[in-house]
């Protein structure tokens, strides 16, 4: 402290290491479908059969098998260095001011063993088209041609532009006033500066961990191989550019240390009024940049394509035969030597891979505005009020905000069709919490007896919480699957309909619907719905919930007393019921809900003695 400064400075550094067993299934798993004994010729094929029956006839579905690579030993570390000046301009001004500044430091691995897709290297199993396997370190020689080495330990590369401002000030406008502000930046660990357990710990290792996958050739109707029969056996990996073609590869991107972070803004009244009641009105507002999501698809086939219709089911041998006549006219040609699948593996942007795990991007965004409203009576002559209220918006492109993995993109071309309501955006949130000291007993305004029935007559308290809460948006699905390798489909929003069914009034589950089957209708094949990720003006029942509890103390001496509770959960017994399924292909489920989301009243007793 210095003069009108108070001064706080100091340094932050953190060494983390995971190690984790990298192999869940060794030797070997084993999974058994009823389809196995089911009737193929039959339309209840999916529904008959018994996966027991499967497993006792050793019929396999799909086997899957890991050399022992054992164990995993992820490292990363993390430097902050922060200042903060609170400066006491006037009597009636303060400034809080201040920075940080962070060096996240990305993963690495104690022996390298961390691989990664590299964009940009020719894969000679390919055609040497770009994409290839890399591998951290320098062990396996120097960069292309003579191996799969990166030449450094790092995948991610280390930034160190992470500086953090924060701004804050408190003004007494009068002696019952004040108004505070403020602003800051904060950066978080996400992507590849986190251990994140199985996103990385699990990941990253092709060419270290060799994996072995058999599925039924059939969809189901034959087994993959027979459990009394001679099992494959997988070798030990070594590190190739090749090592991954014709399986799923992780990606992680130099830019992965980019850390994610979130701006909050503030401004705030502060009023006291008479009976010791205190009233505080905001605005509140905030900008995440870089959430972790799962919105770069990078395999995605590109939805230009999608007018070739049936065209992108058929084998790549239609080329050749000519019965893919759309996809001859538009020039598709075989992406390589050898390859084999279907006309829309061939149109993938990596052709050679089945899939591209992105665990470690930071590609979401979100936005949050609010006001808040808080009025607080403080505890005088045995009553204490609090009541919080927030009106609110929070849209994101992300899931889950703050996640480490979310559901793919259903288009990763045109990332704005995933800008929605949050899935747990709630415009309306009501919190009050009440405490009543009842003005009966000994040394209170009425009923005052001493003795033995001053102890039975005083010490009872009551209090309540209740929460109101508006519902949440309803989610829709639905539609034919796209043969891009994207995310799920949605249905057509009819312009001019109403997906809500339920207008209000008493909502039985057994016979009425919540949502409108007649506001939606399939899109065409090859074609993506129209309607929104989250419906913004269809929510889910809301949050109406009453706590009650009663309390008698009773004095024994000074240092001890005997202390009685009474507690009432949901003492209404309302219902809150759940989410209604939102699958638009389920014709029979749709709008329909089958859940509960809430507890039953609870009540509950307690006898407790405290010295």
């Amino acid at each position: 402290m210095k003069g009108r400064h108070t001064l706080q400075f100091g340094v932050d550094l953190r060494w983390e290491d995971e190690t984790k067993r990298a192999n869940n299934n060794f030797p070997a798993t084993y999974n058994f479908a009823a389809t196995q004994t089911s009737l193929p010729d039959s339309p209840n094929f999916p529904l008959w059969g018994s996966s027991f029956a499967s497993f006792l006839l050793g019929n396999v579905n799909t086997f899957s098998e890991s050399d022992v690579t054992g164990f995993h030993n992820i490292r990363t570390s993390y430097r902050a260095f922060y200042l903060q000046d609170d400066f006491k301009v006037t009597p009636k001004l303060t400034l809080n001011l201040g920075v940080r500044y962070d060096i996240p430091i990305p993963v690495t691995e104690k022996y390298d063993r961390l691989s990664t897709l590299d964009p940009s290297i020719a894969n000679p199993g390919a055609g040497n088209l770009g994409g290839a396997l890399v591998v951290a370190g320098t062990k396996y020689g120097p960069l292309i041609p003579n191996g799969p080495s990166l030449g450094r330990r790092q995948i991610a590369d280390t930034r160190y532009y992470m500086w953090q401002p924060r701004f804050g000030f408190a003004y007494q406008l009068n002696r019952q006033t004040v108004l505070r502000g403020g602003y800051g930046l904060t950066y978080f660990r996400g992507g590849a500066l986190t251990l994140m357990g199985p996103e990385i710990s699990a990941s990253y290792l092709a060419g270290f961990r060799n994996q072995l996958l058999l599925q039924s050739p059939d969809a189901g109707i034959s087994p993959a191989l027979q459990w009394d029969g001679t099992l494959p056996q997988v070798g030990p990996a070594t590190p190739s550019l090749t090592f991954s073609n014709g399986q799923t590869i992780d990606f992680m991107g130099r830019d992965a240390g980019n850390a994610p972070y979130q701006s909050n803004w503030s401004l705030t009244v502060e009023r006291e009024f008479p009976w010791q009641v205190a009233v505080e009105a905001s605005y509140a507002g905030s900008k995440g940049t870089r959430i972790g999501a799962n919105l770069e698809n990078l395999d995605q086939v590109n939805p230009k394509w999608l007018s070739l219709g049936n065209d992108l089911n058929r084998d790549i041998s239609c080329l050749t035969d000519g019965s893919c006549p759309l996809a001859i006219a538009a020039g598709v040609k075989l992406p390589y030597p050898g390859f084999k699948g279907p006309v829309s593996q061939a149109l993938r942007p990596f052709p050679q891979y089945v899939g591209i795990n992105s665990n470690v991007q930071e590609t979401g965004n979100s936005t949050y505005h609010s006001f808040q409203l808080r009025v607080q009576k403080y505890y005088s002559q045995g009553v204490s009020l609090l009541v919080a209220y927030t009106a609110s918006k929070n849209l994101t492109d992300t899931f889950y905000q703050f996640t480490s993995f979310n559901a793919v993109a259903t288009d990763t071309y045109n990332r704005k069709l995933e800008k929605a309501l949050a899935v747990d955006d709630q415009p309306q949130r009501l919190v009050a919490s009440a405490t009543y000291e009842l003005p009966i007993g000994p040394g209170k305004r009425y009923l005052h007896p001493g003795g033995p029935a001053g102890k039975l007559v005083g010490g009872w308290n009551v209090a309540a919480i209740v929460n109101y809460f508006s519902g949440t948006p309803v989610q829709v699905s639905g539609g034919q699957p796209l043969p891009l390798y994207g995310g799920v489909s949605r249905p057509d929003l009819l312009s001019g309909s109403n997906p809500g069914a339920f207008s209000g009034g008493k909502f039985d589950p057994a016979t009425s619907l919540y949502l409108n089957a007649a506001a939606f209708a399939l899109p065409p094949p090859f074609n993506f719905g129209t309607s929104p990720l989250e419906l913004p003006a269809t929510r889910n029942f809301g949050v109406k919930n009453e706590n009650f509890s009663l309390v008698k103390r009773t004095t024994i001496r000074e240092s001890m007393n005997l202390e009685f509770r009474s507690e009432f959960f949901n003492i209404f017994n309302r219902t809150q019921f759940g989410a209604p399924n939102g699958n638009a292909n389920d014709t029979q489920g749709f709008g329909r809900i089958g859940s509960q989301a809430n507890l039953p009243r609870i009540i509950q007793f307690g006898l407790k003695l405290n010295w």
